[in-house]
Order: structure tokens, then sequence, then C-alpha cells
């Protein structure tokens, strides 16, 4: 019964982890949509100053975005296991 219970865990949280991959990859992905169409837009009108702001700052959400939800799941590997060194 214990071994079980141990694959229905590992299974739980290999599902939950995935799960939390494919969000992170939804986000980025709209955002990346996002600041090239912004980009894309602004530099066909001649903005170029706006079309790299616009750049920069999306580089800088999709940063973001992958700092947070590593630090999320980095928190969650932790309280799984807290006697490890990670």
């Amino acid at each position: 019964m214990a071994g079980e219970d141990i694959v229905a865990v590992a299974r739980l949280n290999a599902t939950e982890f995935f799960g939390s991959l494919r969000q992170m990859n939804s986000e980025i992905n709209s955002n990346t949509r996002e600041w090239k169409a912004q980009f894309s837009a602004l530099s066909r009108s001649g903005d170029w100053v706006g079309a790299y702001k616009a750049k920069v700052e999306g580089l800088n959400k999709v940063y973001q975005t992958q700092q947070e939800k590593m630090l999320s799941a980095h928190l969650r590997l932790k309280r799984m296991s807290p006697n490890s060194k990670i």
C-alpha cells in the first residue's frame, strides 16, 4: 500500500508541475505575441523609440514571468522535501 501511495503522490506532483509549466509557456507566448505586435505597429508608423521601448518592456515582462514561476516551483519543491539541499 505505501508504495502505491508514493507513486500516486509522484504522479500528482508531476501533473501539477507540467500544468504549471504549460501555464508559464502560455503566459510567455502571450506576452511575446503582445510585444511583437506593438513593436511591429510602432515601427511601421515610424516610432522606432516607442517600438524598442515596447520590445524592452515586453522582454522584461517575459523575464519577470519566468522568474516568478521558477521561484514558485523552487518553493514548492522545497516544501515537498524540506531536508534536501535545494
